[in-house]
C-alpha cells in the first residue's frame, strides 16, 4: 500500500495536470459545441463548426424571415383578389352601361319597325290572322301553328308590339351577357 501512496504523491502533479488538461478539453469541446469555433482566415474565409447556440440564433431568423414572408406573401394575395375583384365589378359595370346602351338602340329600332307597320300583315297578304283551333280566336284556323299564335299566310305570323319590345329586351341583355362573358375569359 505503501508503494501505491508513494508512487500517487511522487505522481500526483502528472495526475493534476492530466485531470486539468481532461477537463480544459472537455470544456473546450463543450464550448466548441455550443458557440462554435469560426476561424477567419484571410484567404480561405470562415470556416469551422457552427455552435449550437450560433445554429439556434441562425434558424430563429430563418424562421422569423419565413414567418415575415408569409405575412408579406398573404397580404400580396389579398391584394391580388382585392385588384381581380375590382376589376371584375368593373367590367360588369361596363357591360350593363353597354347593356343598357345597345338595349336603348335596339328599342328605338323595334319601335321604329312597329311604327312603320312591321308586326301588322301588308295588304297583299291575308290581312285577318288565323288561330290555331282551341284558341279565343274561335275560328277553325290552320293547325300547322302552335295554340293561340296567330298565323298569315303559313309563313309570317304577327306579333304584338309589347313582345316585340320584350323579345328585343331579351336579345340585348343576352348579346351584353354573352360579350361579358367573353371579356371575362380574356
Amino acid at each position: 500500500m505503501t508503494r501505491i501512496r508513494d508512487w500517487i504523491l511522487a505522481n500526483l502533479l502528472i495526475i493534476l495536470a492530466s485531470l486539468a488538461a481532461l477537463f480544459g478539453v472537455v470544456a473546450v469541446v463543450q464550448t466548441v459545441r455550443l458557440d462554435g469555433f469560426q476561424i477567419d482566415a484571410p484567404l480561405v474565409g470562415e470556416f469551422g463548426p457552427e455552435g449550437w447556440i450560433a445554429k439556434a440564433e441562425r434558424l430563429e431568423a430563418d424562421n422569423l424571415a419565413i414567418i415575415a414572408a408569409q405575412g408579406e406573401a398573404e397580404e400580396m394575395h389579398l391584394l391580388e383578389l382585392a385588384r381581380i375583384e375590382n376589376e371584375r365589378r368593373r367590367k360588369a359595370e361596363e357591360a350593363d352601361d353597354a347593356r343598357k346602351k345597345l338595349q336603348d338602340a335596339q328599342l328605338v329600332l323595334a319601335r321604329r319597325f312597329i311604327a312603320a307597320g312591321g308586326v301588322r300583315p301588308q295588304a297583299d297578304r291575308n290581312p285577318t290572322p288565323q288561330t290555331a283551333p282551341g284558341t279565343q280566336g274561335g275560328a277553325a284556323g290552320r293547325t300547322d301553328g302552335e295554340g293561340g299564335v296567330p298565323l298569315v299566310d303559313g309563313l309570317f305570323v304577327t306579333v304584338r308590339a309589347e313582345d316585340v319590345e320584350i323579345c328585343t329586351v331579351n336579345t340585348s341583355r343576352l348579346m351584353a351577357a354573352h360579350a361579358w362573358a367573353v371579356d371575362l375569359n380574356q
